[in-house]
C-alpha cells in the first residue's frame, strides 16, 4: 500500500470521529480548569494531585542523537542514526525570527502561561464542540516537550492531565529560554530530522543560524504535521503553511507586513544535504562501525550522538579507488582490495575492501517510512570487507616471514640452494612435493636466498624452510602481525594457508618500521554527546624482530622491484615489496612499502577461488595487475613527499651462523654440530660459504680455450656456480684466449668455489666489463627488458617477435645467449617473445 493511500485512509478515519470524542475534550478541559485553574482547594483534588507523578521522579526518555564519523582532516565521512537523526545546537545559534516563528504558530502565549494555557484549552474546547471532532488540542510548547520526552503518546484523559501537571512543574524548574532550547532540539520536523539543526541541514543544507525568515517559517510550519506539509512531497501545501506562519508573525508584531510579504514571495530553494551516510570509504566505515558496536552497542552508536575521529585520509582513499578502476574497470573483472597504512603509527589511511555493494542500494525503492511520517532505520547493506574479513591464500608473500626468521636465526642471505625442481620432501602422513611456479627452471645449479627472493623461487624457499622449521617461521610471522591460525607445516613458506590483507599490511609495516609492530588503528578518539572522551587511542607497539634484520630484509626485498618479479611496481624511489600468486592463479598480491607508506593489493573473486587467467592480454599474477595498481596508488600518494631511503640502524650487530672450523658462512650441508652462532657488525661478516661438507667436482683445464667457450663449459656443462673473467694482457696467446686459471685444472673443489679465468685482452681499448646474463625466459617482455637494461646495464638488447602458441602473448620463450652466459655490456642479446 502506498504512503499516499495510507494517508488518505487515515483522513477518512478522522472524519468519522464520533461526538463522544469531542465530549471527552469537554471532560478534559473541565478537569484541568477545575483542578488547576480554581486553586486546587477540594480534598478530592488534593488526593488526585498527590497521586500524579513528580517531574523529578520520572526518567526522561533519552533523545536519540546522530553519531558522526570524521576523517583525519576533520571532514565528515559518515553518520550513524536510527529513527532519530539529531544534532544539538544552542539557543544562541538559533535566529530570533525562527524562535518567533515557532512561538507564533505553536504557542503564541508562550511567555505568558505557566506550562499550560487555559485560554488555549477553552478555545480548543469550543472548536471541538462545534465541529464534533478533536480539531485543536491546546498543547503549549512546554506540553509538547513533556509529551516528546517524558510520557507516552496515547490519547487519553489521564495522559493529558499528567502532561499538563508535568509541564507546570517544568516551568518552575527551567527558564523559558531553556525550555525553548530543549524543545527545538527534540521536536520532529519530518524526513527523519529531529531538532532544528538537523532540519536545517535536511531541507536547506545549511546550519540553523543561517536560516532566512522564509526558511524559518517553513520549518516552524512543519511541526504540527511533518508528513502533511513535507516540501519534498507536497510543495504547495508546504508553501501555504509557511505563508500562514508568516501571517501569524505579522499579526503578533514579530515582523512588519513588508517583511512578511517579501518572505511570502521568496522561492523555497530546497537543497538536500551534500554528505550522505556511507558515501565515503564504505568498507572503512563498516570496519569502524563493527568496532563501535562491540565496544558500546547499537544504542550508543545509533542514538548516542558520538563523535568518532578516525585515521582515514580522504585523498588517499580516492587515489586507491581510482587506481583499482584504472586497471579493473569492467563488471566481470576480478575484485580488488587495497589497504594503506602509516608504518610508523599503524594508522589505516585508506581501505578498499572490494566493490561497494551499496552502490545498488536505492533509497526510493528500499528506504522505508513509518505510517506517521517518521523515518525508519535506513542504512545500506553492511559491507563485506575483504581487507579485514577476507581470508585468502597469499602465494609467495609469506616467503618474507621465512626470510625474516632465517636472518633472526643467523642464516645469511648469501646461503645457496639448488633452484630447480621438482623436489619431494618426506613428511609424516603425506610427502610434500614442490616445484617452481609454472615449472620454471634456471640455468644455474645454485642460487642465493637473495636471488631466490627476487625471482620468488619456490624450490629455494622450500629447502630454506626445511632447515629452519615451520614453527620458527610462524612464531616470527605472529610477532610481525599475523593473527590467523596457521598450522606448522613447511608449506607455510609457499602460501598454503589463509591470511587477510590487513594482516599483511601490519607485517610489512613492521619491516618498514625497523622491526617495530604497531597495532592497526582506525579510530583515534570517541567523544560522547556531553564532550566526555570515551576512548582515546594509545599506541601499542612491540619489537617483533631486530631493527637491523628488518633493514636487511628490506634490502633483499628491494631487489624484487629492482630486478625481480615486481618490476612493474617500480615507482622511481626506494621501495621494497613482494609478489604473491596462489595456486591456480585464484589470488594475486603485491605488498610493498617505503619509509613513509605501506600498501597491500589483493585481487581475486570474493565468492570463490576461481582462476583469473588472462585479462585483456595480461596474465594475472602478483607482478602484473596488483603491482601496477600498487605503483599507480603509491606514485600518487607520495608525489608531494621527498624520496627517502631506508637508513641502516646504528645498532647493526647481526647474528651469523658460521662453520666453526674456518669461520666462513655455513652451507646447506653443514651439520648442526659444526655450526656456531657469532655476531658481527653488518657488512663485516663473512661473505663466502664454507666448502666443508659440500659436494666436490674435478675442475676442467680450460687454458687455451676462448673465454666464451671456457665460461660456458664451467657454468652450463659442469655446474660450477661462480666464474669470474679477468682480462690480463698476454702476447703469447691470441686475444680472448684463456692463458691461466685459478684454481688450476684438475683440482677437486666444491661447485660454489670462485673460479678466475685470465684471458688476453686486446691492447687497443680498455677492458670491457662482463656480467652474467640473467635467465628471462617466461617473463613478460617488458619486465625482461627492464631487468636486462636497467638491472644489468646491457645496451644492446633486441626484442624479436616470434610466434609460439605454447606461451601467452608478450611472454619471452627463448633468449640468445642463454641465461648464465657471461657477456660484455655492449654484446647483443636477443629475447624472443610471442606477439
Amino acid at each position: 500500500m502506498s504512503y499516499y493511500h495510507r494517508r488518505r485512509i487515515r483522513r477518512r478515519r478522522r472524519d468519522m470521529v464520533p461526538l463522544a470524542a469531542a465530549l471527552s475534550s469537554v471532560v478534559l478541559s473541565v478537569t484541568i480548569v477545575t483542578l488547576l485553574g480554581m486553586g486546587l482547594q477540594a480534598g478530592l483534588a488534593d488526593d488526585y494531585l498527590s497521586s500524579l507523578p513528580r517531574l523529578e521522579e520520572i526518567e526522561p526518555r533519552e533523545t536519540g542523537l546522530t553519531s558522526r564519523l570524521y576523517a583525519a582532516d576533520g571532514s565528515l565521512i559518515a553518520v550513524f542514526h536510527g529513527e532519530e537523526n539529531r544534532k544539538l545546537v544552542s539557543l544562541e545559534k538559533i535566529p530570533p525570527h525562527l524562535i518567533q516563528a515557532v512561538i507564533a504558530i505553536e504557542d503564541e502565549r508562550f511567555y505568558k502561561h505557566s506550562g499550560f494555557d487555559l485560554e488555549a484549552i477553552l478555545r480548543a474546547l469550543i472548536v471541538n464542540l462545534r465541529t464534533g471532532q478533536i480539531v485543536q488540542g491546546g498543547s503549549t510548547i512546554t506540553q509538547q516537550y513533556i509529551k516528546n520526552v517524558y510520557i507516552d503518546r496515547e490519547k487519553t484523559l489521564e495522559r493529558k492531565v499528567r502532561e499538563v501537571f508535568l509541564a507546570y512543574q517544568l516551568e518552575k524548574e527551567y527558564s523559558k529560554e531553556e525550555i525553548l532550547e530543549l524543545y527545538l532540539n527534540t521536536v520532529y520536523f519530518g524526513a527523519g530530522a529531529y531538532g532544528i539543526q538537523t532540519a536545517a541541514e535536511t531541507y536547506f543544507n545549511k546550519n540553523a543560524e543561517e536560516l532566512s525568515l522564509g526558511e524559518s517559517a517553513l520549518l516552524a510550519g512543519l511541526i504540527r504535521s511533518p508528513a502533511k506539509y513535507d516540501p519534498y512531497l507536497d510543495e504547495d501545501a508546504a508553501i501555504g503553511r509557511r505563508n500562514l506562519v508568516l501571517q501569524k508573525m505579522v499579526e503578533l508584531g514579530y515582523i512588519t507586513a513588508e517583511e512578511g510579504q517579501r518572505a511570502v514571495e521568496s522561492p523555497l530553494h530546497l537543497e538536500r544535504p551534500t554528505i550522505k551516510t556511507y558515501d565515503v570509504a564504505p568498507h572503512f566505515v563498516e570496519h569502524v562501525r563493527r568496532w563501535l558496536m562491540e565496544e558500546w552497542g547499537a544504542n550508543a552508536v545509533y542514538r548516542g550522538g558520538l563523535k568518532i575521529y578516525t585515521t582515514l585520509d580522504p585523498k588517499l582513499q580516492v587515489m586507491a579507488e581510482q587506481a583499482i578502476a584504472a586497471f579493473l574497470p569492467e563488471p566481470e573483472d576480478p575484485w580488488a582490495a587495497v589497504v594503506a597504512m602509516d608504518p610508523k603509527t599503524g594508522h589505516i589511511l585508506a581501505m578498499v575492501g572490494g566493490r561497494d555493494r551499496s552502490e545498488q542500494y536505492n533509497l526510493v525503492t528500499q528506504g522505508q517510512r513509518q505510517p506517521d511520517g517518521e523515518a525508519a532505520v535506513v542504512s545500506p547493506p553492511y559491507e563485506y570487507n575483504l581487507v579485514t574479513q577476507g581470508q585468502r591464500q597469499p602465494g609467495s608473500v609469506p616467503k618474507v616471514f621465512v626470510l625474516a626468521a632465517a636472518l633472526e636465526a643467523g642464516y645469511h642471505p648469501l646461503l645457496t640452494f639448488p633452484p630447480n625442481g621438482p623436489l619431494t620432501f618426506e613428511m609424516p602422513g603425506e610427502d610434500w612435493e614442490v616445484d617452481n611456479y609454472g615449472g620454471t627452471s634456471y640455468n644455474t645449479p645454485e642460487m642465493t636466498i637473495v636471488e631466490g627472493t627476487a625471482r620468488s623461487v619456490n624450490v629455494v624457499y622450500a629447502q630454506l624452510v626445511m632447515h629452519l622449521g615451520a614453527e620458527k617461521v610462524i612464531e616470527v610471522a605472529k610477532k610481525m602481525g599475523v593473527t590467523s591460525p596457521w598450522e606448522p607445516h613447511p608449506s607455510v613458506a609457499l602460501g598454503a594457508l589463509d591470511i587477510s590483507p590487513l594482516e599483511v599490511a601490519v607485517a610489512f609495516s613492521t619491516l618498514a618500521n625497523y622491526g617495530v609492530r604497531n597495532e592497526p588503528t582506525a579510530i583515534l578518539k570517541v567523544v560522547d554527546r556531553d564532550g566526555q572522551v570515551l576512548y582515546e587511542h594509545r599506541p601499542q607497539s612491540a619489537q617483533a624482530i631486530s631493527a637491523i634484520n628488518a633493514y636487511r630484509v628490506t634490502e633483499v626485498l628491494k631487489g624484487v622491484i629492482q630486478h625481480g618479479t615486481g618490476g612493474r611496481a617500480n615507482i622511481g624511489r626506494p621501495a621494497a615489496g613482494k609478489t604473491g600468486t596462489s595456486q591456480e592463479e585464484a589470488d594475486a598480491w603485491f605488498a610493498g612499502y617505503t619509509p613513509d607508506l605501506t600498501t597491500v593489493v589483493w585481487i581475486g573473486y570474493p565468492e570463490e577461488r576461481r582462476r583469473m587467467g588472462v585479462i585483456r592480454g595480461t596474465r594475472v599474477q602478483g607482478g602484473s595487475f596488483p603491482a601496477m595498481i600498487w605503483r599507480t596508488f603509491m606514485a600518487g600518494a607520495l608525489q608531494d613527499k621527498p624520496a627517502t631511503d631506508f637508513v641502516k640502524p646504528e645498532e647493526d650487530v647481526i647474528p651469523v651462523l658460521v662453520d666453526k672450523e674456518n669461520s666462513k658462512l655455513i652451507n646447506r650441508f653443514t651439520p648442526p654440530e659444526e655450526m656456531e652462532l657469532r655476531h658481527y657488525r653488518y657488512g663485516g661478516e663473512p661473505q663466502e660459504q664454507s666448502e666443508r661438507f659440500m659436494e666436490k667436482k674435478t675442475l676442467p683445464d680450460v687454458v687455451g680455450m676462448p673465454w666464451e667457450q671456457a665460461n660456458h663449459l664451467l657454468l652450463m656443462m659442469e655446474g660450477f656456480q661462480d666464474v669470474e673473467l679477468v682480462p690480463e694482457p698476454n702476447p703469447a696467446v691470441q686475444a680472448g684466449v684463456v692463458h691461466r686459471q685459478e684454481p688450476a685444472g684438475g683440482s677437486d673443489i666444491p661447485t660454489s668455489t670462485k673460479i678466475k679465468l685470465f684471458y688476453n685482452q686486446a691492447q687497443e681499448g680498455p677492458p670491457q666489463p662482463v656480467v652474467t646474463l640473467p635467465d628471462v625466459v617466461g617473463m613478460p617482455w617488458d619486465q625482461a627488458n627492464h631487468i636486462l637494461v636497467v638491472g644489468n646495464g646491457l645496451v644492446n638488447v633486441k626484442k624479436i617477435a616470434e610466434p609460439n602458441p605454447a606461451v601467452l602473448a608478450g611472454v619471452v620463450h627463448r633468449q640468445e645467449p642463454a641465461g648464465g652466459w657471461r657477456v660484455t655490456l655492449d654484446q647483443e642479446v636477443r629475447i624472443y617473445y610471442n606477439p
